[in-house]
């Protein structure tokens, strides 16, 4: 709306970038879909310690099955979190 006031000019994307992003958008409206859904089987409390929990599982899966560990900084982070 505001490009065709004229206040903010940006390019259109092309559809092959509209396309290549399908995909991604998709599953990031699963994630969050069935993380709703999972709210309602478990209390709050719960539910953020599982959320907070896979980014560290996600890590550890990453090192067993690709066998690429993160950088002491990514890993520094995921611990604080």
């Amino acid at each position: 709306a505001l490009r065709l006031l004229g206040m903010v000019s940006m390019p259109l994307l092309p559809f092959s970038t509209c396309a290549k992003l399908l995909f991604p958008a998709l599953l990031n409206k699963l994630n969050v879909m069935l993380g709703l859904y999972a709210l309602s089987s478990v209390n709050i409390p719960m539910f953020s310690a599982l959320r907070r929990l896979t980014v560290l599982f996600t890590m550890a899966a990453e090192i067993c099955v690709l066998n690429r560990w993160p950088s002491r900084r990514i890993a520094a982070a995921v611990v604080l979190i």
